[in-house]
């Protein structure tokens, strides 16, 4: 019987540990473009700036006009000091949104900024 066990609490742990590698965590909630190169994010509590479809820009959540997305990161950089700042572009949204995002950001004086996209499986874009 203690043999049986065994195996039925490995097979359990098997699949618990499967289930967690398998469960991706979605930071920000939008389809991502496919990069090969970078390095995966670290940071429990990351500003998160998106750059949707149709120039809606959306930081930590909320919606924001272009004019208003350095304040609302500088706000919440004030109430986090050291979380990093992330942003992400929607893989249908245009460029010309994104640079406006980090101009903006850049422009006030918030330089350490990584960009989100989803890892390529085969390392390459």
């Amino acid at each position: 019987m203690t043999p049986l066990i065994d195996v039925v609490f490995l097979l359990l742990t098997f699949f618990l540990f499967s289930i967690v590698l398998m469960v991706r965590a979605d930071a920000v909630g939008v389809r991502l473009p496919t990069v090969g190169a970078g390095e995966p994010a670290r940071g429990s509590e990351a500003i998160s700036v998106v750059v949707g479809v149709g120039g809606v820009v959306r930081v930590g959540g909320e919606a924001a006009g272009m004019e208003e997305v350095a304040e609302r990161v500088r706000a919440l950089l004030a109430r986090s000091p050291g979380a990093p700042v992330f942003v992400a572009a929607e893989a249908d949204s245009r460029s010309g949104d994104l640079v406006a995002v980090l101009d903006a950001l850049r422009g006030a004086g918030i330089t350490d900024v990584a960009l989100l996209g989803r890892p390529s499986r085969s390392g390459t874009p």
